[in-house]
């Protein structure tokens, strides 16, 4: 009869719940629970037959809506049900793109991480862009992810940041990367609003975003997700960096960090450690 546990029917003469259904050769076997009369909540073995059953029509009235804990819980069950493994990829079609084994590795890595912070090292060409991309897609996916910031070097890198996350992933970022992008963004708001607030997917320049005054502005800002490429930049030496103040800060004030680097090790251990600092303290 194609039922399914929770579904209404009617049996002799009274409203039940099906429990469990097992079918058999000659007879179906249906545990019900009444729901109504003076047998209420008693449980209940039919065999189909000798008796029979009918579906109960479902009516919905908008006059009588139901009580608003039981759709909450129906609800929760969907998306508990709606849920999917740690190694399975909700971007179905991430984005335009042919992807290399490889490059799937750090998005598995990412998804066995509760909070996904990651040093992506691979060499110049290797496609830590395309990797980032990936992973981005696949936390908007889920639903982890609505508020992205890329900080990269100011230049053709910006650019091209731009163009590979909107023509292989259909992601368009806004730039802020220059104080007359900034001020068109602060005219369009309301006074005193935090112009990083009203962008849900950012790129910006590390030389632009290291300012005093822009930096204030992402203190006081989150994120879903960072990305700063070109990290090495960013590593702690001897004398502090407005680099290094930039990115203490995002780290901070993020929830999933990606710093990308064909060159995390410059010999120095120390400064390879500040750089590991940022994704654990």
């Amino acid at each position: 009869m194609g039922l399914q546990p929770n579904d209404r029917v009617r049996a002799r003469g009274l409203l039940w719940d099906v429990r469990a259904t097992e079918p058999g050769a000659t007879s179906d076997r249906l545990s019900l629970r009444c729901a109504e009369g003076d047998l209420a909540g008693l449980d209940w073995d039919f065999l189909i037959p000798p008796d029979s059953i009918t579906p109960a029509a479902a009516s919905l009235d908008p006059t009588t809506p139901g009580k608003l804990s039981r759709w909450r819980l129906i609800h929760q069950a969907h998306c508990l049900n709606a849920l999917t493994g740690q190694n399975a990829i909700v971007a179905r079609n991430p984005g335009r793109l042919r992807l290399e084994p490889y490059q799937l590795v750090p998005l598995s890595r990412a998804l066995d991480l509760p909070r996904v912070r990651l040093l992506l090292a691979d060499g110049v060409g290797l496609g830590k862009t395309i990797q980032a991309g990936l992973i981005a897609s696949e936390l908007i996916a889920r639903r982890r992810a609505h508020r992205i910031l890329i900080a990269a070097p100011s230049g053709p890198l910006l650019t091209q940041w731009r163009h590979e996350m909107r023509d292989r992933f259909a992601q368009s970022f806004t730039p802020i990367a220059s104080a007359a992008e900034l001020w068109d963004l602060r005219r369009a708001h309301p006074s005193g609003a935090n112009p990083f607030d009203r962008v849900a997917l950012c790129l910006t320049s590390l030389d632009f975003a290291k300012q005093d005054h822009v930096l204030e502005e992402l203190d006081r800002s989150t994120w879903d997700l960072v990305i700063i490429d070109e990290a090495h930049h960013c590593a702690a030496n001897a004398e502090p960096s407005h680099r290094r103040r930039l990115a203490e800060v995002l780290a901070r004030r993020s929830d999933a960090l990606l710093l990308l680097t064909a060159t995390p090790h410059d010999g120095h251990d120390a400064h390879f450690a500040s750089l590991i600092a940022l994704l654990d303290p």
